[in-house]
C-alpha cells in the first residue's frame, strides 16, 4: 500500500492513547515532528521522540527543533533560560501548565527576527527578572499565566510580539514593557481569583467547576475568575471541557482539558457548535419522542 493508516495506544496515558499513524508514500513530506521534554524522568542524551525517550531540559528540545517542529514540555518546574535561536517552532505544555523560572535573568529570551510562527504556549513564567525578553522579532505569545516576575514580558528594538490571552499579576517593575497584549488581563487592582496564588495554583476559581490537581477532582467555588471566558472570542475552545462557555480562558490553562469551566450561552444550541439551528431540533426532538415514548 503507499499509504497505510492506523491507531497506536500506549498503555501510560500518554499522548500517543489514540493517536492516528500515517506510513506515507517514499519522496512524500512527512508531517512535522515532535520532541518531548519530561523534567522529572528525561535525559538529554535521550533522543526525545516519545515522552518515554524525552529530553530533560527545554533548551535541549529547542536545540534540536527545526523550524515546523514542536517541542512538548511535561509538567515540572524548570528552573532554565531559554533562547528561542531563531526557529519557526512551538513550545506549548503537553499536559498541565509547566513552569519556566530563571531567578535574576530573562526566562525566555527572543533575540533574532522570530516571526509569529515562533510560538510560547501554555506555561506558568514567574520568580525570574523578566518573563519574556524579546528584541527585534515577533513571535506569538499566547495562554501564559507570568506572575511574580520583575517585568511580565519586555520588547526592544523594535520588536513586536503578538501576545494573546494571558494573565499578568504581582510583576513588581510592570505586566509589559514597549509592547501590547489583547484579550489579557492586567488589573493589578482586582483578583484574578487563582485556586491558591501564594501555594502556586494557578487554576482559576470557578462556581461552575475547576480541576484540583492536588487531588485530581473537580470542585465548585463560591466565586468565578473575570478570566474565565476572557480570551479570543475567534477562538473555539476545542480542548476545554464542557460546559465552556464558547470562548478559551486567559491564562496556562486555557484552551486545556484543566480549562476551569463555566456555562453553554446558548441554551438552544445542544450540540455545542455555536450555532442554534435545525441540528440543534433535531436532537430536541429526538430527546422529547424518546421522552414521550418512555411515558406512554
Amino acid at each position: 500500500l503507499d499509504i497505510a493508516v492506523g491507531a497506536h495506544c500506549d498503555d501510560d496515558g500518554g499522548t500517543d492513547r489514540g493517536a492516528v499513524w500515517v506510513l506515507f508514500m517514499e519522496g512524500t513530506e512527512l508531517p512535522p515532528s515532535v520532541f518531548h521534554v519530561d523534567g522529572i524522568t528525561g535525559n538529554d542524551n535521550n533522543t526525545g521522540l516519545t515522552r518515554q525517550t524525552a529530553f530533560a531540559t527545554i533548551q535541549r528540545g529547542i536545540d534540536k527543533a527545526k523550524d515546523g517542529y514542536t517541542v512538548l514540555v511535561w509538567p515540572a518546574v524548570y528552573n532554565q533560560s531559554l533562547y528561542f535561536l531563531n526557529k519557526a517552532i512551538t513550545v506549548r505544555s503537553a499536559d498541565e501548565p509547566a513552569t519556566i523560572t530563571a531567578t535574576g535573568t530573562y526566562a525566555v529570551s527572543i533575540y533574532t527576527s522570530e516571526s509569529q510562527s515562533s510560538v510560547l504556549s501554555n506555561f506558568i513564567i514567574k520568580n525570574s527578572e523578566s518573563g519574556i525578553f524579546v528584541s527585534s522579532g515577533s513571535p506569538t505569545l499566547n495562554n501564559l499565566t507570568i506572575v511574580n516576575n520583575g517585568i511580565g514580558i519586555e520588547s526592544w528594538s523594535g520588536a513586536n510580539p503578538n501576545i494573546t490571552n494571558c494573565i499578568f499579576w504581582n510583576n513588581s517593575i510592570q505586566d509589559l514593557f514597549q509592547c501590547t497584549a489583547s484579550f489579557s488581563y492586567f488589573d493589578q487592582t482586582t483578583d484574578p481569583l487563582f485556586a491558591d496564588f501564594a501555594g502556586g495554583d494557578y487554576h482559576l476559581k470557578s462556581q461552575r467547576g475547576r480541576y484540583w490537581p492536588a487531588h485530581n477532582v473537580w470542585v465548585l467555588d463560591s466565586v468565578s475568575s473575570p478570566c474565565i471566558d476572557g480570551g479570543d472570542p475567534n477562538i473555539f475552545p476545542a480542548n476545554e471541557p464542557m460546559p465552556n462557555g464558547g470562548r478559551i480562558n486567559m491564562g496556562a490553562y486555557g484552551n486545556t482539558p484543566y480549562a476551569s469551566m463555566s456555562d453553554w450561552p446558548l441554551k438552544c444550541d445542544l450540540n455545542y457548535d455555536g450555532i442554534c439551528d435545525m441540528t440543534d431540533f433535531a436532537i430536541f426532538a429526538d430527546d422529547w419522542l424518546e421522552q414521550f415514548q418512555w411515558m406512554y
